[in-house]
């Protein structure tokens, strides 16, 4: 196609993500039971890298109409099916339409009688009344702020983790270690990885906890970003021949992939719709999702200009130091 077509399809599939991220993670956080929750939201990363893989593998050998007929019929089918998903019950609390909240609870909870669940969520509702999507209260708030200064160290992490810089230099990492692999299979494994690790964190982030993945992700995360920054300023500086090398980056890919999607890919999308009241919640998933495309964009643009100014270790070693921390 043209390339406005492609333009235009880039746009139209971000903003279909920008609604999925903050809808979903919302919708999860107020019909699943929170001894599930993390199941649910985890599931909505795990079926993102679904579809990338099987992106990456089938695109390697058809040509992208083809792919993008097949692949038009998945949300056709999400489309149909959704028309009939029940709006969820906080929703109708909210403007006093307890009659329909009841109607949601039971489809969604398959109980008869709902009256605890509907009076919970009232005084939920109590508790949070004087915040409802007010931008000033939600910033006034000492809770809200501590919940604030967490999502806000979180996300930038999880931009500065160094994923930005491993999808960009994804291509060059795969040719230089074509003598040990190729780059086909180094592609399937990789996202393969990439999605078996999000599938385990799936089903322990609720056994384990929040806190323990995050820190076994981070420092995954660290570990390889430091190898492979060292990797590169030893090879910049050609205090060794690194030929027969070649295969650490590519190492340190693996690596790195396994630690960031079993939690920093994740986790920061549960905890958006988890620690915030109902009041501000909405809010709350807006704004940072609007945050974490600002600081996406800031990381790129760190690495690009660092990489062409000082060299590819830079961007690694710095990235590393900011998950150490």
């Amino acid at each position: 196609g043209s390339w406005w077509e492609l333009c235009a399809a880039r746009f139209v599939a971000g903003l279909s993500d920008g609604m999925v991220f903050c809808a979903v993670p919302l919708y999860f956080s107020e019909v699943a039971d929170a001894k599930v929750r993390g199941l649910f939201v985890s599931g909505l990363i795990v079926m993102h890298l679904t579809g990338v893989l099987f992106m990456a593998v089938v695109g390697s050998f058809l040509p992208m109409k083809s792919v993008a007929l097949f692949c038009v019929s998945v949300p056709l089918i999400v489309f149909l099916t959704f028309l009939w998903l029940p709006e969820t019950p906080h929703y109708y609390v909210v403007r006093g339409d307890l009659e329909n909240a009841r109607r949601s609870l039971r489809k969604l909870t398959a109980k008869v009688d709902v009256e605890p669940e509907i009076g919970h969520i009232l005084e939920t509702m109590d508790d949070c009344d004087g915040s409802k999507g007010k931008l000033l209260n939600f910033i006034s708030n000492g809770n809200s702020r501590r919940g604030i200064v967490i999502l806000l160290l979180i996300r930038t992490v999880q931009q500065f983790s160094g994923y930005v810089a491993f999808v960009f230099y994804l291509p060059a990492i795969l040719t230089e270690a074509s003598d040990f692999v190729s780059p086909v299979i180094s592609t399937s494994i990789y996202y393969t990885l990439q999605m078996t690790f999000a599938l385990i964190s799936m089903v322990t982030i609720d056994r384990v906890g929040r806190k323990p993945i995050l820190v076994f992700s981070v420092a995954s995360v660290t570990l390889s970003l430091s190898v492979v920054g060292v990797y590169f300023l030893v090879q910049g500086y050609g205090y060794v021949n690194l030929k027969d090398y070649s295969w650490i980056p590519l190492l340190g890919l693996f690596l790195f992939i396994s630690g960031y999607s079993s939690g920093l890919h994740s986790i920061p999308v549960l905890l958006v719709g988890e620690i915030f009241p109902i009041g501000v919640k909405v809010l709350a998933i807006t704004l940072f999702d609007m945050y974490y495309s600002i600081v996406s964009s800031i990381a790129s643009k760190f690495f690009q200009y660092t990489k062409d100014e000082f060299g590819m270790y830079v961007p690694f070693l710095t990235f590393a130091c900011c998950c150490a921390c």
